[in-house]
């Protein structure tokens, strides 16, 4: 998944008009971005959260997720820190852990916006992506335009 949903869901925000994160939770001091560092996009999701949390005065910290086992402690980090919501990057091991993610996101209590429209069937809060299907799809058709 390119960095376009994050980025538009975040530079959004600058504008105030249909903000999910403003709308969902106004309060919100800081936002909790959930990555792999190792992920193929990681360094331009990363820098495109952070230039469009700079251009809102939004608040963001980073919490990395190399391997399924380091989930519960990336949760009790969110926690810990306070973030009023979570931002869950594209990654294929998030896809992967989508039902752990988002029922650790509502045990925890965080509301999170999620990179595919998948996660919202496995019971999470808002999505800022399409579907699975869609991007690859769409990642195809870049890759051999004439099929």
């Amino acid at each position: 998944m390119s960095a376009f949903g994050v980025k538009r869901t975040l530079a959004t925000t600058a504008s105030g008009a249909d903000d999910p994160k403003r709308t969902l939770v106004p309060t919100a001091a800081q936002i909790a971005c959930l990555r792999n560092p190792k992920g193929a996009s990681a360094d331009t999701q990363t820098r495109d959260v952070e230039a469009a949390a700079r251009t809102i005065g939004q608040q963001i910290f980073l919490v990395d997720v190399r391997i399924d086992r380091e989930l519960d402690s990336a949760f009790t980090t969110i926690v810990q820190q306070r973030a009023g919501a979570l931002l869950v990057m594209g990654d294929p091991l998030f896809t992967n852990l989508r039902d752990q993610l988002v029922a650790l996101a509502a045990k925890h209590a965080v509301p999170a916006m999620y990179p595919f429209r998948e996660f919202i069937s496995a019971g999470g809060l808002i999505n800022y992506g399409p579907s699975i299907e869609i991007s690859a799809s769409r990642y195809l058709h870049r890759k051999n335009p004439q099929g």
